[in-house]
């Protein structure tokens, strides 16, 4: 008996690797970082049948005081539901304060507008109608116009829901929650695939998490921390400041996803910069060229706003910049 014991361990010795296979360089960046970003189970709750009716009022371009825009005016598909502009055109044909934001991945977020002012989608969507800048219809001339529409009557009759204001934001804030980023290769990548990823693009996502410290700010799936920050930009809009009227909120914009990055230029709030390397070069410099930092308090830090330090320089050299932006365009 103990021959045939020691004769199957033998065997089993023989067939055994001497040792683990080392891991490639992709496996191990992977494991490092890649619970940092992979996807969130959770799925974002919507009512489809809303969302059916949403998707008809966020492309319809007429339910403006001119008659001539929509949602989908400054929130197109081809452009990362952005518009590709520096700032936001509105109804009046006139440059509005802001850059339009993407719509990618925001059906969760906790708040919105470049400020946060909205706390919801629904609140969101009703501000922008409102806004004499923005649309410039009030909410019972939206109301009148879709009630008074036929297609709208027998859409909204097909699904059984009131035409109410309510109903109306609620199905337009459906649809957007609708709006995902395209998969990329990163995707295939964080999900196992080492090869969907080149060299330089690997060395890209290792200075992202490390020597360039983007997860400062940007981390998770979406790639955003879903604060507020104030990254020293040279521009006189207050932002968040102006929405609570305390001057540690001044200068504090919501942190965007990264996804679809390299589509949505130009970039920032308002547009300052024309391209990636702009960016990169921004945050390579380290200094606020505002003059002034307004950091908050420490007490004042709290679950909305952040502030990180960049007066610090990053010192990435023209190689390492390529291979981040690199990076960033698989995403």
């Amino acid at each position: 008996m103990k021959r045939l014991f020691y004769s199957i361990l033998y065997v089993m010795i023989l067939v055994l690797p001497c040792s683990a296979e080392p891991m490639t360089y992709s496996q191990n960046l992977r494991k490092q970082y890649g619970d940092i970003f992979k996807p969130d189970k959770k799925s974002v709750a919507y009512n489809k049948n809303y969302a059916k009716i949403g998707e008809k009022i966020f492309f319809d371009t007429t339910l403006s005081k001119n008659g001539k825009m929509g949602c989908v005016t400054c929130h197109h598909p081809e452009k990362g539901f952005g518009d590709g502009l520096p700032l936001a055109i509105g109804n009046t044909g006139k440059p509005l304060l802001r850059k339009s934001m993407t719509l990618y991945n925001v059906g969760d977020d906790p708040f919105f507008f470049w400020d946060g002012r909205a706390k919801t989608l629904e609140e969101q969507f009703l501000m922008a109608i409102a806004n004499p800048d923005e649309m410039a219809l009030s909410a019972d001339t939206l109301m009148d116009m879709i009630k008074n529409n036929p297609d709208y009557q027998k859409l909204f009759k097909q699904y059984h829901i009131p035409i109410t204001i309510n109903n109306i934001a609620k199905s337009t804030a459906d649809y957007v929650r609708t709006i995902k980023s395209p998969k990329t290769k990163f995707d295939d990548w964080i999900m196992g695939d080492d090869t969907a990823l080149t060299q330089n693009e690997l060395q890209g996502f290792e200075i992202f998490n490390n020597k360039a410290n983007c997860t400062a700010c940007h981390l998770g799936h979406d790639f955003t921390d879903n604060l507020r920050n104030d990254i020293g930009l040279p521009d006189t809009d207050k932002g968040y400041g102006l929405i609570t009227k305390n001057p540690d909120d001044n200068h504090f914009f919501k942190t965007t996803g990264l996804r679809g990055i390299a589509h949505r230029s130009p970039y920032m709030h308002n547009g300052a910069f024309k391209t990636l390397n702009d960016v990169i070069n921004h945050y390579n410099d380290g200094t606020f060229k505002r003059g002034d930092t307004d950091i908050p308090a420490e007490a004042d830090q709290g679950s909305e706003i952040a502030f990180h330090n960049f007066t610090q320089p990053l010192n990435l050299t023209e190689r390492e910049k390529k291979m981040l932006i690199d990076f960033l365009k698989t995403l």
